[in-house]
């Protein structure tokens, strides 16, 4: 199973949900492809990482077989192409502000124009339930998107940053903490939406 984290902005917790979702399923083994050129990942993970290009992460891909592979994209949709085009699964992380959201209608558009055959979602990353923006934003997401937005947001705590300057996923980190709780959720959730 092939799933891909992608979405067209920077900063919104690609590589965070691959790291964080590797380390909730450690127990399955994970690989992860870094396709992003920060290379972020490798800084707070302790699966195997293979670090690729874009153009170059087709040939990784394809020799995976059934493993669990979570491939982390460049802030490009065009730039990811060639890993969407490998992808069994299109994880879209969506940030709750109204300009970002603007721009994730686009790229989940786009997703479906050109990878309709491909299984995708989106969820509510860097949410925050206090600011009255935030939760239309997510109410808005909610109407729009019906089914294809997981349930599951990620409210930003800044446990994240404390957590990559110790070379921690949130999980090890601040295990009891809501974001922690609230990746557990969302992990159970794309479990169930892929049956895996």
């Amino acid at each position: 199973m092939k799933i891909v984290v992608a979405t067209n902005k920077g900063g919104v917790g690609k590589s965070t949900t691959v790291v964080t979702l590797s380390r909730i399923w450690r127990d399955r083994q994970p690989l992860i492809v870094d396709t992003d050129a920060q290379n972020a990942t490798r800084l707070f993970s302790d699966c195997e990482t293979v670090k690729a290009a874009p153009l170059d992460a087709a040939a990784v891909l394809n020799k995976t077989g059934d493993r669990l592979v979570l491939i982390d994209c460049p802030a490009h949709l065009q730039l990811s192409a060639p890993v969407l085009a490998c992808a069994d699964a299109i994880l879209l992380p969506i940030e709750c502000d109204i300009l970002a959201l603007n721009a994730s209608v686009r790229a989940f558009d786009e997703l479906r124009r050109y990878y309709p055959q491909t299984p995708s979602r989106a969820f509510l990353s860097r949410y925050n339930a206090q600011d009255k923006a935030n939760r239309e934003a997510r109410d808005w997401a909610r109407n729009e998107w019906g089914e294809t937005l997981l349930k599951t947001a990620i409210h930003y705590r800044r446990a994240f940053s404390s957590a990559a300057a110790q070379g921690q996923t949130i999980i090890d980190f601040a295990p009891d903490s809501l974001p922690a709780r609230q990746y557990q959720n969302l992990a159970k959730e794309v479990e169930q939406w892929l049956a895996i």
